[in-house]
């Protein structure tokens, strides 16, 4: 009997030493603490037409890139795209610096 995979989510990291990104998975039970201290951009599936579309993950691509372009400010010219900027926490220095 094949047991349930746990549920897992995606990060997107980006190496600058190495100009390569990463992606991997991780436990969502590990990440749900994380939540209170990091960006986190709902998108409820009503907001998309329940349906997981070019437009849809254009969209999701667009803003994993930007944000990674906010905390590796190298990336900033590679990135050729417009979108409204989220909202940022306050780290322990105070809030993050404008783009």
């Amino acid at each position: 009997m094949n047991r349930p995979l746990p549920k897992r989510s995606f990060v997107i990291s980006y190496d600058e030493a190495e100009q390569k990104f990463m992606v991997f998975s991780l436990k969502d039970s590990d990440i749900e603490p994380l939540k209170e201290q990091t960006v986190v951009s709902d998108w409820p599936l009503s907001s998309i037409g329940h349906e997981i579309g070019e437009e849809a993950v254009r969209r999701l691509g667009m803003t994993a890139f930007d944000i990674l372009s906010i905390y590796h400010p190298t990336l900033k010219p590679l990135v050729k795209l417009k979108l409204a900027r989220p909202e940022l926490p306050e780290d322990e220095d105070g809030p993050l610096p404008e783009s």
